[in-house]
């Protein structure tokens, strides 16, 4: 059964040794997912929101959270946002009877130079990466969706000895259809956890 704690500035559901929490940092709702491994909670993965710097965010900016619980075993997350004038919004449905989190998300965008390579990105340690390697607990799978660029993921270079980023990117935006210079990107993924 899944189990769902919210309060104003974080929102957890877990189920049998995962949990997938957000939590409010600054001005917009980020993600991470946790793996209890005998009795020790380890981070797995936590989303990259970039800063107010960036021209782009690493992340989909999201400032608005709506939970509902599907089933017992099933809840969704549904998020809106916006930064600079772009505007977000997304589906995240966890089904803790499969081990499935899925993604559904868009951007909203107000010009072709403002079209996003980079549409999600994570953080996560070596460790957990080289440990993944051996013995897999977690995938990500990009999931195609028709008239919509094609969604790849890849890992960096590790940016310290103990940080790997991995960023979910666009091969080609030039099947966007632009009407009066707007034009939204849809994207999906899943992550596939393994007991």
């Amino acid at each position: 059964m899944l189990t769902i704690d919210r309060t104003s500035h974080c929102c957890r559901l877990g189920w049998d040794n995962w949990r997938l929490e957000f939590d409010w940092r600054d001005d917009r709702w980020a993600h991470s997912l946790w793996q209890d491994l005998q009795g020790i909670r380890l981070p797995i993965i936590r989303s990259v929101e970039g800063t107010t710097e960036q021209i782009w965010p690493g992340s989909p900016a999201f400032q608005d959270l709506h939970l509902e619980r599907i089933n017992p075993d099933c809840g969704e997350i549904q998020l809106l946002g916006q930064a600079g004038k772009n505007h977000y919004s997304g589906a995240i449905r966890c089904d803790g009877a499969r081990n499935v989190i899925d993604f559904d998300l868009a951007v909203r965008i107000q010009s072709p130079a403002a079209a996003p390579l980079t549409v999600s990105t994570y953080l996560h340690s070596n460790a957990n990466t080289k440990e993944r390697s051996a013995q897999p607990t977690w995938n990500v799978i990009p999931e195609p969706i028709s008239g919509c660029p094609e969604l790849s993921s890849g890992f960096d270079a590790p940016d310290s000895e103990s940080n790997v980023l991995q960023r979910l990117t666009f091969q080609d935006l030039n099947l966007l259809k632009f009407e009066r210079q707007r034009a939204t990107i849809r994207w999906k993924y899943q992550l596939v956890l393994n007991p």
